[in-house]
């Protein structure tokens, strides 16, 4: 995933992987499936969710992996 261009912040969860693209940028499914696919994953769905900017962000280095 991070070998894509024009993703701002990548956010992995389990298998769910949530990203912001850079202003002006814009991804197609094919791309990403193309990159989970290089990762031995495979892409279940895709879809575009606008949200408001959060008030705040919050790092947590827990230690578990």
């Amino acid at each position: 995933m991070t070998s894509l261009d024009g993703i701002a912040d990548l956010h992995m969860s389990g298998a769910r992987a949530v990203f912001r693209i850079e202003k002006g940028s814009g991804l197609d499914e094919d791309g990403v499936a193309a990159a989970f696919d290089e990762q031995g994953m495979t892409l279940e769905s895709f879809e575009r969710v606008r949200r408001p900017r959060a008030a705040a962000r919050y790092e947590v280095d827990s230690g578990v992996t």
